[in-house]
């Protein structure tokens, strides 16, 4: 018996909200790299880095809050793409009234490709 797809989007809600978690404990962004010849991942402000390098004032917890981030943010983000767009195409079909008449069979799909697609990503 497969699990029930309101418990699978449960699961990958949950799984969200930690990754959600992992970017409210880095620095703020937007990061830039600075220069090119010294890789360093900065903060706006040029307070914070993930490298140790010169000039890098970041505390042992934020510099490894970070390298988590940037690590986690490798997968999460492309997965995180592939869901919006499946979304987007689903909304898409929908408003183009090819699913009027099932619009529950329609969302149950929907949520599966989503949970799939994320699943895949960890």
């Amino acid at each position: 018996m497969s699990t029930p797809i309101t418990d699978r989007a449960a699961i990958v809600l949950q799984q969200i909200d930690a990754a959600l978690a992992l970017a409210e404990k880095a620095t703020k962004g937007p990061w830039t790299a600075q220069p090119a010849d010294s890789p360093q991942i900065m903060s706006p402000k040029n307070e914070h880095c993930v490298s140790t390098t010169y000039g890098c004032y970041a505390t042992k917890e934020d510099k490894a809050n970070n390298a988590t981030f940037i690590a986690a943010s490798r997968t999460l983000l492309p997965a995180s793409l592939r869901c919006l767009k499946t979304a987007i195409q689903a909304h898409l079909e929908t408003l183009r009234g090819q699913w009027r008449d099932r619009a529950t069979e329609i969302a149950e799909r929907d949520l599966a490709t989503l949970c799939d697609q994320w699943s895949a990503a960890q």
